[in-house]
C-alpha cells in the first residue's frame, strides 16, 4: 500500500478544495500542482494518475475525462468527485471539481437516508476508499454520520439591501449552510443541535441529498428581508419573486457564523494587496 507523502491540516485542505470549487477548473501540469487536492495519495499514485490521464489523450474516445475521489471533511464515508481531463498542451491538464457523494454508510441507520443522488449500485471512483479511509484516520473527530439530527437542511442568502443590482435587487454578501432537527433551528435560539457553515465545501456535503430550504436575511440587522424591504431597516428595493414573507431575527450562532467568515475573507483579502509604488514615496528605513 502507497504512503501518502504529504499531510496537509484538514484547513489547509479544505481551503485547497474550496478555492478549487470556486475556480471550478484550474490548469496542471505537474505532480506538486496535483498534490494539494489528493493528500491521501502518494507521489507515485498521484505521478501514475497523471501518465494514465496523458495517454487518454490518445484514446479514439469523445469523453477523455477521468474521475477521481478526494476526501471529505464533514460527512463520514463519503468523498468528493474531482475530473482530470487531458488538453492539447503537452503535459497539461484540466482539473475541475465535479461533485460529493454520500455512501449508505453515511447514514446512522437506514431509516435515514433521504433522497440521496448516489445509486448503490454504481460503481465507486477511482481512490473512493483511500478517500474515505484518510478523512477517518486524519480528522476523525471532524466527521459525523447523518442521523435524526439532519431531518431539515437549507440556505440562507444573506444579502445587502444598501448595494443593488442593476435590477434593483440585493446583491448576496455570503451564504450560510445548515442542518438541524428543527425547521426554523436557524431563528430559534432554543434549539440545540444546528450546525451552520458559510463555506461551500462543508455546505455541499450538508446538502448532498437535495437543495434544502432557502431564507433572505439582511447583512446590516440581520432579520428577514421582506417581499421588497428589509423589516426591520426598512430599505426598499425590487421584489425579484425568490423571497417568501419570513420574519424573525438570526440566532447568535449564525451570526458569529457569518462574522467570522467574513472576518475571514477580509484578512484573505488584505493579504492580496500590495503596497502602491508611487514616485516620490519615501521608503521607511529598514532596522538591522
Amino acid at each position: 500500500m502507497s504512503i501518502p507523502s504529504f499531510k496537509p491540516t484538514r484547513e489547509a485542505y479544505l481551503e485547497a478544495l474550496t478555492e478549487l470549487y470556486q475556480l471550478r477548473k484550474k490548469p496542471i501540469s505537474s505532480y506538486q500542482e496535483m498534490q494539494p487536492y489528493f493528500p491521501h495519495l502518494s507521489q507515485k499514485q498521484i505521478e501514475l494518475l497523471l501518465k494514465t490521464n496523458r495517454l487518454a489523450k490518445h484514446l479514439d474516445t469523445s469523453d477523455k475525462t477521468m474521475y477521481f475521489a478526494t476526501p471529505a471533511v464533514l460527512i463520514k464515508n463519503s468523498y468528493h468527485v474531482l475530473s482530470l481531463t487531458p488538453i492539447k498542451e503537452e503535459n497539461q491538464f484540466t482539473l475541475s471539481y465535479s461533485t460529493h457523494r454520500r455512501t449508505p454508510e453515511s447514514y446512522l441507520s437506514k431509516e435515514y437516508i433521504v433522497g440521496d443522488v448516489f445509486t448503490p449500485e454504481d460503481p465507486l471512483p477511482q481512490y473512493a476508499k483511500e478517500a474515505i479511509d484518510y478523512a477517518q484516520n486524519e480528522w476523525q473527530d471532524s466527521l459525523q454520520k447523518i442521523d435524526k439530527h439532519s431531518k431539515y437542511f437549507g440556505s440562507i442568502e444573506i444579502q445587502d439591501p444598501k448595494n443593488l443590482t442593476s435590477l434593483g435587487h440585493p446583491k448576496l454578501k455570503t451564504r450560510v449552510y445548515w442542518k438541524s432537527n428543527s425547521q426554523i433551528a436557524y431563528k430559534d435560539e432554543k434549539v440545540r443541535d444546528l450546525y451552520a457553515t458559510c463555506n461551500s465545501i462543508e455546505g455541499g456535503e450538508l446538502h448532498s441529498a437535495g437543495r434544502g430550504s432557502y431564507a433572505f436575511y439582511c447583512t446590516h440587522c440581520f432579520t428577514a428581508l421582506a417581499l421588497d424591504r428589509c423589516n426591520t431597516c426598512q430599505i426598499p428595493f425590487k421584489d425579484n419573486f425568490f423571497r417568501s414573507a419570513e420574519s424573525g431575527t438570526l440566532t447568535q450562532q449564525v451570526i458569529k457564523t457569518i462574522q467570522a467568515s467574513q472576518s475571514k475573507a477580509e484578512k484573505k483579502d488584505l493579504s492580496f494587496q500590495r503596497p502602491s509604488n508611487k514616485e516620490g514615496s519615501q521608503k521607511k528605513p529598514v532596522k538591522i
